[in-house]
């Protein structure tokens, strides 16, 4: 492992931005540690902090630009402070980090890394947890009918024989997904893919996912309705175990994609 950063002019303005960020980082630890997201999201964080020591990347000069959007973007974040959501502030911040950093290798891998390390996990179960609930009844609903069972769906509840199987809040599948976006901006930033190639990894590790999940919510279908009788363990044994075989094949992806 080496650790080669030289605080050159290069890392000067990175280093302006941290500093004016002061306030973003204070809500950060609150909103990790104190409010209603899980503090996973901080792996995130350090594992692009870590992988950006480990790879000892240099980071290349800002063109001109690059310096003018981003002396922009927080000129935004300076004059819309006081009103302005504390999440998208933190959104500016590192749209900011980005944009001086575009020029850098991997540089797009280590933006996803960024971006999924913001305490937004509660928020995106506002908005998008009911949505895919209702794609994941509806995929299993099919799955289930071409399989031969008459499986109806009536909002996000599966009925059958007279049971009623509910695809509640956690089988949204938002962790699961959250869980292989990382994996897979990891795995683009430890192999230092370039954009296009980093773009297709992560899109494709969505709609595994996103696959993944529906096809767990159709095996528990079978244990939640009492057509097979399954200890309790089985729940979440049966979405580690799918998780895992989507992990793998998204590594499997990455050892193509890389040089």
């Amino acid at each position: 492992m080496r650790f080669e950063v030289a605080l050159s002019a290069p890392y000067r303005p990175l280093l302006l931005i941290l500093a004016a960020a002061w306030p973003v980082w204070g809500w950060y630890w609150k909103r990790m540690f104190g409010g209603p997201d899980d503090p996973v999201e901080v792996l995130a964080l350090a594992t692009a902090v870590l992988l950006f020591f480990h790879h000892g990347v240099r980071i290349e000069a800002p063109r001109p630009w690059q310096v003018a959007v981003a002396s922009l973007v927080m000129g935004v974040y300076a004059l819309s402070f006081a009103w302005l959501y504390p999440m998208v502030r933190a959104g500016l911040i590192l749209m900011a980090l980005g944009i001086l950093l575009a020029r850098t290798r991997a540089a797009l891998a280590l933006a996803m890394l960024l971006c999924l390390s913001l305490p937004v996990a509660a928020t995106l179960q506002f908005y998008l947890g009911y949505p895919l609930r209702l794609v994941v009844a509806e995929a299993s609903c099919s799955l289930l009918g071409l399989m031969g069972w008459p499986v109806h769906r009536v909002g996000t509840a599966l009925h059958w024989a007279g049971e009623t199987i509910l695809v509640d809040a956690p089988c949204s599948g938002l962790k699961m997904l959250w869980a292989g976006c990382f994996f897979a901006a990891g795995l683009a930033y430890w192999k230092q893919l370039p954009a296009r190639k980093a773009i297709l990894l992560q899109s494709i590790g969505v709609g595994l996912l996103i696959a993944a999940n529906i096809v767990r919510a159709t095996v528990l279908f079978f244990k939640e309705s009492g057509i097979m009788a399954l200890p309790e363990w089985t729940h979440g044994a049966t979405g580690l175990v799918i998780f895992a075989v989507a992990a793998l094949a998204l590594l499997g992806l990455s050892r193509k994609l890389t040089p």
